[in-house]
């Protein structure tokens, strides 16, 4: 049997009694509400902000790796366009190390045809200057007239053609002068000027300059001296002409000398004769 009739009643229990908020506590309450909110504000724009930013790194991620790609294909087409460049000139090079081959043989052998045809011109100019090469020779110095006390005489010589070609501009200077000795020097004198002296013969006889040079009058004395051989008289001259060639024309020159020898015994004959070590000089 319960015991519960021996309890002694309980009072009723008392209404709550309201308690009404103090203000400050409730300005308190709404500033921490304020702070609340606010930090749940803050809190969830930072996680926007951080998303936002996760996402602008993602794609600075993906925009990185496919620059990186499109960088390693450029690499790798840039690799295989130097790969082909580089085979390109290397043909290339060989092409032109072939052409150089060939153009240094073409060169040389141009070099030695032209060194052919200079040396086969070369033997055809010596060839051409002696087949077609003059040869004068001054000769036959005699006395015109007699050698006499009181008279002018006159020594002539006869300049010939004896080569093979003509002789243009034919200059022949000429003087007779009486010393003890061999003159070497040539006074000067007016030449005897021909255009041409050519080696044809007519009738035999050869075409010739003759030149004919004064001497005298010289005294009974000095005639005496020539004949007993005491002085020399003497004609001296120089001849000057000229080869037409392929070239400018080439200029030849020769001098000469012949002394009178005086007559031999009854005979009468007197001659020139050739000053020696003289002619030709």
């Amino acid at each position: 049997m319960s015991d519960d009739r021996y309890l002694l009643p309980q009072p009723p229990p008392k209404p709550p009694v309201e308690e009404k908020p103090h203000p400050i506590r409730i300005r308190l309450d709404v500033l921490a509400l304020i702070v609340a909110v606010s930090s749940v504000s803050f809190s969830g724009m930072q996680w926007w902000v951080g998303r936002i930013q996760a996402e602008a790194a993602q794609e600075q991620v993906r925009l990185a790796e496919r620059a990186a790609n499109e960088q390693r294909e450029d690499a790798i087409q840039s690799r295989a366009a130097a790969h082909e460049s580089a085979a390109a000139a290397k043909k290339l090079a060989d092409v032109a190390s072939q052409s150089l081959i060939i153009t240094g043989r073409s060169a040389r052998a141009a070099e030695l045809s032209a060194a052919a045809g200079r040396e086969a011109l070369e033997v055809s100019k010596q060839t051409l200057l002696v087949s077609d090469r003059p040869l004068l020779e001054t000769l036959n110095a005699r006395i015109i007239g007699k050698l006499d006390p009181g008279t002018v005489g006159a020594v002539n010589t006869e300049t010939i053609n004896m080569g093979k070609g003509a002789a243009h501009d034919v200059y022949v200077m000429q003087v007779v002068v009486v010393s003890r000795t061999i003159q070497r020097g040539l006074p000067i004198t007016k030449p005897t000027r021909s255009d041409v002296l050519s080696p044809a013969t007519v009738g035999g006889i050869r075409s010739r300059i003759e030149v004919a040079s004064q001497f005298g009058p010289y005294t009974e004395s000095q005639i005496k001296q020539i004949r007993d051989g005491d002085v020399i008289l003497q004609v001296l001259g120089n001849v000057q002409y000229s080869q037409k060639t392929m070239d400018s024309p080439l200029v030849r020159n020769y001098r000469y000398c012949y002394y009178y020898v005086p007559e031999i015994g009854d005979t009468g004959v007197s001659r020139f004769s050739t000053c020696p070590e003289y002619s030709g000089k």
